[in-house]
């Protein structure tokens, strides 16, 4: 694995009223990557509450998270995670 630096921007998130988790992107292989980068910088306005963004890899057959509930539209996500894996889902939630 080398020290490569995914980049993925999530751009415009939009979140219907009244669903569960959605998955937002594609599955994304980072088997190469030792660090992500993700940026959240657009959200439109959702109401009250924003919306939680949720991170979890893959390796095999298990699934775990890597980050849980980061609260949007309180402010722009710019954050580097380490990502052991082999795959990575971004999924959108209300709280």
């Amino acid at each position: 694995m080398s020290t490569t630096h995914l980049i993925y921007d999530a751009g415009l998130i939009a979140v219907p009223a009244g669903f569960g988790l959605k998955q937002i992107g594609p599955n994304l292989d980072i088997r190469k990557y030792a660090k992500i980068r993700v940026i959240a910088h657009e959200v439109p306005p959702v109401g009250p509450g924003g919306i939680l963004l949720d991170l979890q890899v893959t390796e095999g057959a298990v699934s775990l998270p890597l980050a849980l509930g980061i609260a949007l539209p309180l402010g722009p996500v710019d954050t580097v995670f380490d990502v052991p894996g082999r795959e990575l889902q971004i999924f959108v939630r209300r709280p």
